[in-house]
């Protein structure tokens, strides 16, 4: 499945997905993070093609991406600017990667998952103390149930549900904020940030 989504995408439609997002993480990132200085461990579980590399790189000592497509992952590798990617899945990551992590980040896996419990947890795991994960996802309006499968096969995720699978994890949420649909005919999104400790 990832592998065909891949293959569809153009650097066109590639740094369109990034332009919508980079601005709100950008400045997401550099309220929690302070200024880039390049000194950070950052996990980018879910890479994809590496349309926020640009972004995230200048933050990082040592930036690892993320993807379970390998078409994916060579398109990544073209930016020459992740230190290391791994094809795999983020779950398995994370759990190799206990307590090394100062920066996590996730625009995409929440939208696959129903129950975000596991992750929430799995990234506490990984963040050293006072390590942030960033999540973006679907969001799901305030009266619609916590967790809703779209015919799509994507979740909507409602804000305060969210939050809850973060606390739960022993995570301090620092910001959950609503972002605009990443195209015309698509759903609000969720910019959530929480800290280790």
């Amino acid at each position: 499945m990832y592998d065909a989504q891949a293959a569809m995408l153009t650097e066109q439609t590639v740094a369109s997905a990034a332009a919508t997002l980079s601005p709100a993480l950008a400045g997401t990132l550099a309220r929690h993070l302070g200024p880039a200085a390049g000194t950070l461990q950052v996990l980018e579980i879910d890479c994809g093609v590496g349309a926020l590399a640009p972004l995230l790189k200048p933050y990082a000592a040592n930036l690892v991406g993320v993807h379970p497509s390998d078409s994916a992952l060579r398109m990544a590798a073209r930016s020459g600017l992740y230190d290391q990617l791994v094809h795999g899945d983020h779950a398995q990551v994370l759990e190799q990667s206990a307590g090394s992590a100062n920066l996590i980040v996730s625009t995409d896996i929440a939208n696959h998952l129903g129950d975000l419990a596991p992750l929430a947890a799995a990234a506490a795991d990984a963040l050293l103390p006072g390590g942030a994960v960033t999540l973006v996802m679907d969001a799901a309006e305030p009266w619609a149930p916590a967790v809703a499968l779209k015919e799509n096969g994507r979740y909507l995720h409602r804000r305060d549900a969210v939050e809850t699978a973060l606390r739960q994890a022993g995570l301090t949420v620092l910001e959950a904020v609503p972002l605009p649909p990443a195209t015309t005919a698509g759903v609000e999104r969720l910019l959530v940030v929480a800290r280790k400790g």
